[in-house]
């Protein structure tokens, strides 16, 4: 978040990384309020004080992913 806001500037450098934050944090449970903080926040300090929480309240969780299943388009090409 800092280097966004050393580069953007205070107040678009935050903009942008609320943004980024909903993508790395999408597909947790119960994330709505949190959620809410996160893209409301103004400041630098709202924004740590949010992922603090929301790092307390997942520290144990574990996303499950699907598996990634490579498919080769080439196996049946004439050519």
């Amino acid at each position: 978040m800092y280097k966004s806001v050393a580069w953007k500037g205070p107040i678009a450098g935050i903009y942008a990384m609320r943004r980024q934050y909903l993508y790395y944090l999408k597909g947790l449970p119960e994330f709505a309020a949190l959620r809410k903080q996160l893209v409301t926040a103004t400041v630098a300090i709202e924004i740590e004080n949010a992922l603090d929480e929301i790092l307390a309240k997942y520290e144990d969780f574990e996303m499950e992913h699907a598996p990634i299943v490579l498919k080769d388009y080439h196996e049946n090409c004439a050519l």
